[in-house]
């Protein structure tokens, strides 16, 4: 007998549910990676086709990210960020246009007296080829004995002579001033906006708890964005000041354009000190008749980059802001490959400022540790 308590469940009307087979749970497992590797395949081919849209935007948003804090202070004080704007735009229009005006010249200089400084720098080192010419020399009997002579009756080698690197310059300048002017307007709207991409995450936003978390998240990662992006930048600046004044001591021409090298390149990792002592070293060879003399610059340099980078910067940034080497070798291969000088310049603070969203958002913390030194 069925009691009251014990009621009988109406029957269902819907089929019972069964477990989905595991070959299944694989096939959409197997779809979903490939669609998301199909994705990431698109977005790279378009940031490689789309380069000229998109590097204006990638260095706007990263120097949105470094005049933030300038423009929230002048807020505080009272001035309208649209007005904290255009001062961060033009302040930064008068450093590049004052800095490309006092180097132009002499970075034009050195370019149009390179074939005499080839030479210059051939007789100074005559000392240390007179070794390899005498092999070179005994080569060239040996492979001369060797052929019998018919070298002679070579036909005659056709020299095509292809455009001049001022000539190159010259034809790409209308896209660099276009870019240029795409970020200055870009950077200028990013920074009159403020937090108009955090008010409109919080209207997507559902719940209260899920707007007080991403208005952590946000503040959290612009904050360390541009602790970042201003500590990087002061010390490359200071790296270019002492060495400026170390070339300035040595007697080395053009002090200020081989200081303001070293600073510029300092943004690439790696590859920026080593072509910054190759180009100090040949200079130097070029300026001083004795050689023992002329390695001190590039010695120098040498120093300064290793103890910028064992123990200024990671004494300054710490280290939870420091990224892995491998990571950063990677990221300067693809950016160089897809966008080249400016690709490079721009891999690394675009590597920190992922892996600083990455270490902020829980869900993404596992790429951010990869992404870390430790």
């Amino acid at each position: 007998m069925i009691t009251p308590d014990q009621t009988p469940e109406p029957p269902s009307l819907l089929p019972p549910v069964r477990p989905v087979p595991r070959p299944y749970r694989r096939r959409v497992s197997a779809w979903r990676t490939s669609v998301i590797g199909l994705f990431v395949i698109a977005c790279f081919a378009t940031l490689y086709f789309a380069s000229t849209l998109f590097i204006p935007m990638a260095l706007a948003i990263l120097l949105s990210l470094l005049f933030t804090p300038m423009v929230r202070r002048l807020a505080r004080v009272g001035i309208p960020r649209p007005v904290g704007a255009a001062l961060a735009v033009v302040l930064l229009i008068a450093l590049v246009g004052g800095a490309f005006t006092a180097l132009a010249g002499p970075a034009s200089g050195w370019l149009e007296r390179a074939p005499i400084n080839m030479a210059i720098l051939r007789l100074r080192l005559q000392e240390l080829q007179t070794p390899l010419g005498d092999v070179r020399e005994a080569v060239r009997q040996m492979t001369e004995a060797a052929s019998g002579g018919e070298q002679e009756n070579q036909p005659p080698t056709v020299i095509v002579r292809t455009e001049g690197m001022v000539d190159s310059l010259m034809s790409g300048t209308g896209i660099v001033v276009t870019e240029v002017a795409l970020t200055l307007v870009l950077l200028y709207f990013l920074l009159a906006g403020g937090n108009l991409f955090l008010r409109k995450t919080l209207r997507v936003a559902r719940g209260r708890g899920d707007r007080k978390r991403a208005v952590e998240i946000f503040r959290r990662a612009e904050t360390d964005i541009s602790t970042y992006l201003v500590i990087i930048t002061l010390i490359n600046a200071m790296l270019g000041l002492l060495t400026g004044l170390a070339m300035w001591g040595y007697g080395l021409p053009n002090p200020v354009l081989w200081g303001t090298l070293a600073g510029v390149l300092n943004f690439v990792p790696f590859l920026g000190a080593l072509v910054t002592a190759v180009v100090i070293a040949l200079v130097s060879f070029i300026t001083f008749d004795q050689i023992s003399f002329a390695i001190l610059p590039p010695l120098t340099f040498y120093a300064l980059t290793l103890m910028e980078g064992q123990f200024v910067t990671p004494a300054v940034l710490g280290k939870r802001l420091t990224l892995n080497p491998v990571a950063v070798f990677l990221a300067l291969m693809v950016w160089g490959w897809m966008w080249g000088i400016a690709g490079m310049l721009l891999a690394v603070p675009m590597l920190a400022t992922f892996k600083i969203f990455c270490d902020n958002i829980p869900r993404l913390a596992t790429i951010g540790a990869l992404l870390d030194r430790r």
